[in-house]
């Protein structure tokens, strides 16, 4: 049996893998080997920082069926969550005192969106260097109405 035929899955990253930085598309010859692996029956799973709501746009290159999101927190077959993993409450609880305390620059990823407590020069720097909308804003007491996968800080 050749080794091809022993693959049941590969992971991929997104962005500089999958997607081109450059021109931000697909190149033809990745579509390619994909289209050989899937008619070899492995498995071609996109696994990235990316909540699976941002990854969404894969489909207009290539029709992967499961994604690994937030870092392996929250991951799909189709619009089935599969796992989920967010953080727990003890700790969500523990972040919002610090935020009320002293108010720093907290992104929360949710299963459906992306949002922020408040801004600086380094989030507008970081969004104006990555051409990424800036986050919608929202109050801390986000982290305890519901689930959030990823935070950066």
């Amino acid at each position: 049996m050749s080794m091809q035929n022993n693959i049941k899955a590969i992971f991929f990253d997104v962005d500089g893998t999958l997607i081109s930085y450059r021109t931000h598309r697909m190149p033809e010859s990745t579509k390619q080997a994909l289209a050989t692996l899937r008619d070899q029956g492995t498995a071609l799973i996109p696994a990235s920082g990316r909540p699976p709501y941002r990854m969404r746009f894969l489909a207009e290159f290539f029709p992967f069926e499961d994604v690994v999101g937030c870092n392996g927190q929250l991951c799909c077959r189709g619009n089935e969550r599969i796992r989920r993993f967010p953080f727990r409450r003890d700790a969500m609880e523990r972040l919002v005192d610090l935020l009320r305390a002293d108010p720093f620059p907290c992104l929360m990823v949710g299963e459906e969106g992306i949002t922020i407590n408040t801004f600086n020069e380094a989030v507008y720097e970081h969004c104006r260097h990555t051409g990424q909308a800036l986050p919608e804003p929202c109050d801390v007491e986000r982290a305890l109405r519901e689930d959030i996968f990823q935070l950066v800080i």
